[in-house]
């Protein structure tokens, strides 16, 4: 996503750009003291290789006396058979099978190869489907493309295929996807994979006669949202009934161009099926960064729009607003979240760990010590994302869950089951969105009030009690310590909204 171009380059310095954060590419390993105790069993050890040595001269005997084929080549089970015990815990319906869009020759990753999502088929009984934008940054000139981490997301060569390999890419899923606790509750998923380094906004083809990064590429993220709504319409028959319900979104850079697509996804691509949006930390604010060396967010942006021809997915209203010159901003959340139309749940932290590192390392850096300094900017931005996030209106179906917790991405993370916001668990709170059954109940505004960097509190793992609440409105606190005591000045809203 963001990033920066200082005086030296990124691989100079050793880094690699990772969802626009610089990342080490390499460490130098710490050697440890020598130990002479360490060494005390090796006379012991040459022994047992001695024994071993021997074993192997007897099965290589035994090989040759015994006929070939009587003797297993591999130990492995064959690569499209997963083992009984990987999926102890994981539901029937949970197996994700790989789906490349061979058939939609727009849908190209940078490199031309075809891009992919991986499908879990829900509960036969659930009508509702979840599509989610992997995030993983952009590039937006010929310097950011050229950096190795932009290179190798550029393509779909490497995406697993066997059900071996995909069952050992998703087993590590957190969060809204944790394939034990189920958040989803059986919900039909489709994972677009990111391979196109334009946060799925850019519509381009590739200059004729250059190889040089960017320039040479595809940038189809657009064509790619399309043809994946396609692939579901005809395979899955989404959007066939009425009662089918769509959730749309991402994290980071996906949840960005999911906010800018969300109304034409709603609109052109899902049939009879009602959509709704799933946001997670992708609104950018237009807040310089404190070293002035980097590129900034709304530079980024500025200059993505020409590059990869992300116009497609600007809305007339918001291009009406800000002009011909001046479209771009339509590309950053804060200023493009008041002419979204669809219903939508946002997740933004007002220390967003990713926006506030990057903006003052020039890296993402979710382990550095936080300073005097970097917490003041760190208010800075907090302060600003409070002033953009909007105030969602009555029976609008909008949600606005904001923590004060140092994070980034928390739908997809283990601290989704744990991370408040207003009181309020994060897991808890998606759960009875999920199930609201009117616009009215769907409608809220968490924001944390407390003091100082990072004062968010973390609950107990909610686990128990998402599967135990109800949408039931949680009794007023009469202490007046929590936002609570705000609800009784605010007739009319659900019980979700805490606003003063």
């Amino acid at each position: 996503m963001a990033g920066g171009g200082s005086s030296q380059s990124a691989e100079a310095r050793g880094y690699a750009l990772a969802d626009g954060a610089l990342l080490p590419l390499s460490e130098e390993p710490t050697l440890a003291p020598f130990n002479e105790n360490r060494y005390r069993f090796v006379p012991r050890v040459v022994g047992i290789v001695g024994l071993l040595v021997g074993a192997v001269s007897v099965m290589a005997f035994v090989q040759k006396r015994v006929p070939e084929q009587a003797i297993p080549t591999s130990v492995e089970a064959p690569d499209d058979v997963l083992p009984s015990v990987e999926l102890s815990g994981v539901l029937p319906f949970q197996t994700w099978e790989p789906r490349f869009l061979d058939d939609y020759p727009q849908a190209k990753c940078n490199d031309g190869s075809p891009a992919a999502y991986y499908y879990r088929a829900g509960d036969p009984t659930k009508q509702k489907w979840l599509v989610w934008l992997e995030g993983a940054g952009w590039c937006w000139d010929v310097k950011s493309c050229s950096r190795p981490w932009h290179q190798g997301l550029g393509t779909s060569k490497s995406f697993p295929r066997s059900p071996r390999r995909v069952h050992a890419w998703t087993r590590s899923m957190q969060g809204i996807f944790d394939p034990v606790k189920d958040p989803l509750k059986g919900i039909h998923v489709a994972y677009v994979r990111t391979c196109g380094n334009d946060a799925f906004l850019g519509d381009s083809s590739p200059q004729p006669g250059t190889n040089i990064p960017g320039l040479s590429w595809y940038f189809r993220g657009k064509a790619i949202i399309e043809a994946v709504f396609a692939d579901l319409r005809k395979r899955d028959n989404l959007g066939t009934n009425p009662e089918h319900r769509v959730l749309y979104g991402g994290c980071s850079s996906g949840a960005r161009g999911a906010l800018m697509s969300l109304d034409y996804v709603a609109t052109n691509l899902v049939g009879n099926a009602t959509t709704m949006g799933l946001l997670d930390s992708g609104v950018w604010l237009p807040l310089e960064p404190h070293l002035p060396e980097l590129v900034s967010f709304d530079a980024q942006t500025q200059s993505f729009l020409q590059f990869a021809n992300a116009s497609g997915l600007i809305s007339t209203s918001c291009k009406s607003a800000y002009g011909e010159e001046e479209q771009w901003k339509c590309l950053r959340g804060a200023s493009r979240l008041p002419f979204v139309k669809t219903p939508y749940f946002i997740t933004q932290s007002q220390y967003d760990l990713f926006a506030i590192s990057v903006n003052f390392f020039g890296r993402y850096a979710p382990f550095v010590g936080v300073g005097p300094a970097q917490k003041i900017y760190a208010e800075k931005y907090r302060r600003q994302l409070v002033h953009y996030l909007p105030v969602p209106e009555l029976n609008s179906g909008q949600t606005i869950y904001s923590t004060a917790c140092y994070t980034h991405c928390t739908l997809t993370s283990h601290t989704f089951f744990k991370i408040k916001a207003d009181g309020i668990v994060l897991a808890v709170l998606f759960h009875r969105w999920l199930n609201a059954k009117t616009p009215y109940q769907a409608t809220g505004y968490l924001v944390d009030r407390c003091d100082g960097f990072n004062c968010c509190p973390h609950g107990e793992d909610a686990d128990k009690v998402v599967t135990t609440t109800t949408t039931e409105a949680p009794k007023l606190n009469t202490t007046g310590k929590t936002s609570k005591q705000w609800l009784s000045k605010m007739p009319g809203w659900s019980w979700l909204v805490g606003r003063p």
